[in-house]
């Protein structure tokens, strides 16, 4: 609902038939206004945004705009991925023969919606700078609101890969914490025991480990985890 409002918010905003566009720099002088209409459409759609994103506003006014001013940073930067996409477009992509009319990188190739594309990892690591219960809440909030869309992956793989960048890190609780989250968010994930058992093995806690390790082989049936087990009552486990 947020995504359409802004799309036509936007295209209510646009300059009518009537208003010459001035200014292009890198969109072709004698562009149709439906075709200039579409292209910002696209780019509304694609970005999550409206005209104010990268047009400077009249006196504060919401549908006013100068859209011949470069004032916004947004507008340069717009102009700048317009040219990075023609030249993947049109020079890299055939280069790798996989270049045609179907196949060709938009702004909605990275963007998905966002006005500043990144990973959901990305953005959970970033706020687990206020802790990692900040991070826990960022991620709920965000997939009550982007979940089902292609916005950010949702997947169990997001957060078993922040609990490897958080035991690089030397964040032991933390990986810990984000691995058990994984698991309310995906109780069958034989991934995530199977990383929580290493977890446990490389705090010294080899009945841990082991539990892990069983639920990862009760899961997936996989020989490699019963190759774990006995090798850690080799070194003394459980028996």
């Amino acid at each position: 609902m947020v995504l359409a409002t802004a799309v036509a918010q936007s295209l209510q905003a646009q300059p009518t038939e009537d208003e010459t566009p001035i200014n292009l720099q890198v969109l072709p002088s004698d562009i149709s206004h439906d075709d200039l209409m579409t292209m910002m459409g696209d780019f509304s759609s694609a970005l999550g945004v409206g005209c104010k994103h990268c047009h400077l506003r009249i006196d504060g006014d919401e549908s006013r705009f100068d859209y011949s001013s470069d004032e916004l940073e947004a507008k340069t930067v717009a102009r700048e991925m317009i040219r990075m996409t023609r030249v993947i477009n049109e020079d890299l992509l055939p280069r790798t023969g996989r270049g045609d009319s179907v196949v060709l990188v938009q702004c909605v190739t990275c963007h998905h919606g966002q006005s500043r594309p990144r990973t959901l990892e990305s953005v959970l690591l970033e706020r687990i700078q206020n802790g990692v219960e900040a991070s826990v809440a960022e991620y709920r909030r965000l997939r009550q609101k982007y979940y089902g869309r292609s916005v950010y992956d949702f997947g169990e793989f997001t957060l078993l890969s922040m609990a490897r960048t958080l035991r690089t890190d030397g964040e032991e609780d933390a990986e810990l914490r984000i691995l058990e989250f994984n698991l309310e968010q995906f109780p069958e994930s034989y991934m995530t025991y199977s990383q929580m058992a290493s977890h446990w093995e490389a705090r010294g806690d080899t009945s841990q480990a082991m539990a892990s390790y069983e639920e990862a082989l009760r899961l997936s049936g996989f020989s490699w985890f019963a190759q774990q087990l006995e090798r850690l009552r080799g070194k003394g486990g459980e028996k």
